[in-house]
């Protein structure tokens, strides 16, 4: 049945998240923690998409939210370190701070994942509804619908004052990972150059959130790293803006 497809490969994202958890809690290494928050990317999406083809506002990944939080703030820490290395800004004062900060960080992701290990520790079960086959495909149908009127609307809006970067950058990982699992649950091939347009669009979003973040970083902390620094961050950021709204034009073709 394809709720049952979506069921099973929600425990299996729930499995591997916890599996990565647990590596990141013993070695704290890049890779570890790059591969834990993209699983959670993965399952938060198939938590919407399950709540909406089931009609109920049941699943979540709240569970590891506390662990996602801390292992962004360990990844965030790193970037700005390799950032304030390359404009020689990197001084023994922050550099005491950041080892603070992200000794806190780990403190409480070994804490949070102590509380989920006795969770997942104790005999679990996901509550699964029943739902036709008919119905199920209905819905997944639906929010393929959904998910590419809301592309036109995004590409239409692209460039305005207004215009939300962020609320788009999380729809469009949404769509990426859950149009992949709506196509291997219906059997139906996948558009390659949609899933090329979505992937590419989602890189640039990326570097563009590194620059928005680094920038926040450097004011909130109080860090002097150059005008031309900035500056450069600032060119950067608004250029990415410039290829997210070339990026999204191609939804509207």
């Amino acid at each position: 049945m394809v709720i049952n497809f979506l069921y099973d490969y929600f425990l299996s994202l729930n499995r591997n998240a916890f599996r990565l958890a647990r590596s990141v809690s013993e070695k704290f290494a890049k890779k570890d923690i790059h591969d834990f928050r993209l699983e959670i990317k993965k399952l938060n999406a198939l938590a919407l998409l399950l709540n909406f083809v089931l009609e109920e506002n049941i699943y979540s990944a709240s569970r590891f939210e506390s662990l996602y939080k801390n292992a962004g703030i360990l990844r965030n820490f790193s970037l700005l370190k390799s950032r304030l290395k390359r404009c020689n800004s990197f001084s023994e004062k922050i550099r005491q701070e950041f080892k603070k900060k992200k000794s806190l960080a780990k403190k409480e992701f070994i804490k949070h994942f102590s509380d989920l290990k006795k969770f997942f520790e104790r005999k679990r079960y996901i509550f699964r509804i029943e739902l036709s086959d008919g119905k199920a495909k209905e819905k997944l149908d639906e929010y393929l619908q959904i998910m590419n009127e809301e592309l036109k609307n995004f590409s239409l809006k692209a460039g305005q004052q207004n215009f939300k970067y962020h609320d788009l950058r999380k729809k469009l990982k949404e769509y990426y990972y859950n149009y992949q699992v709506i196509t291997d649950a219906l059997l139906i091939s996948q558009n390659p150059a949609l899933l090329n347009s979505i992937e590419n669009l989602n890189e640039t979003l990326g570097k563009w959130h590194n620059k928005v973040m680094l920038l926040k970083r450097i004011r909130r902390m109080e860090i002097h790293c150059g005008q031309k620094n900035l500056e450069r961050l600032k060119k950067a950021k608004n250029r990415y803006k410039l290829s997210i709204v070339a990026g999204l034009r191609e939804f509207d073709k």
